[in-house]
């Protein structure tokens, strides 16, 4: 059982440290009748840090989640001799993001992060829908209906985008030392 600590602890940690990603997928593992791949997003949370405790926490709340994560090794580019390694946490797939977004939603802070998480279940849901009433393949049948999931898809992955961009510009903001930020 999680408690709530540990799912504000997580929405922090995502909310500061972590990455929502749509990722274009071309269907490999989808094939309709005629053997192409349907056109789709693939939704990720990623995590990379330094602090191995801190991806080994992540990984019990989500092993405790019920959702598939994996890692990633990355190592530093020779141009920058004194960074460090570090490693990736990341969840993949339309049900595992769900269910961790479900789980923190309500608990972030930053309304950035909150516009991503909202249009990204909300694209989980469409997409999950869309499987449903058309099966496990999820296959097209229409070359009509094809066009009108392509441009869902694409309109909701730029809603996406535009909420990933500065909400407030940077240069624009009033910074003194000492005094909370204002613009």
């Amino acid at each position: 059982m999680i408690n709530n600590n540990d799912l504000y602890w997580l929405a922090g940690i995502i909310d500061g440290e972590g990455c929502l990603i749509f990722g274009k997928r071309n269907g490999i593992h989808r094939t309709c009748n005629d053997g192409k791949g349907q056109f789709s997003f693939i939704t990720r949370i990623q995590v990379g840090n330094t602090d191995m405790e801190m991806i080994k926490r992540i990984s019990e709340i989500f092993y405790d989640l019920g959702v598939k994560f994996y890692y990633g090794l990355h190592n530093p580019h020779k141009r920058f001799p004194n960074a460090k390694r570090y490693l990736t946490i990341n969840v993949e797939g339309y049900r595992s993001t769900k269910k961790i977004l479900n789980a923190i939603i309500d608990k972030l802070w930053s309304g950035q992060k909150v516009k991503e998480a909202k249009i990204m279940l909300e694209y989980i849901k469409y997409r999950l829908a869309l499987v449903q009433e058309r099966g496990q393949n999820g296959c097209l049948m229409a070359k009509q209906s094809e066009e009108n999931f392509l441009n869902n898809d694409i309109r909701m992955v730029m809603e996406f985008k535009k909420a990933r961009q500065y909400q407030v510009p940077p240069p624009t903001t009033k910074r003194k030392a000492s005094i909370p930020l204002s613009w």
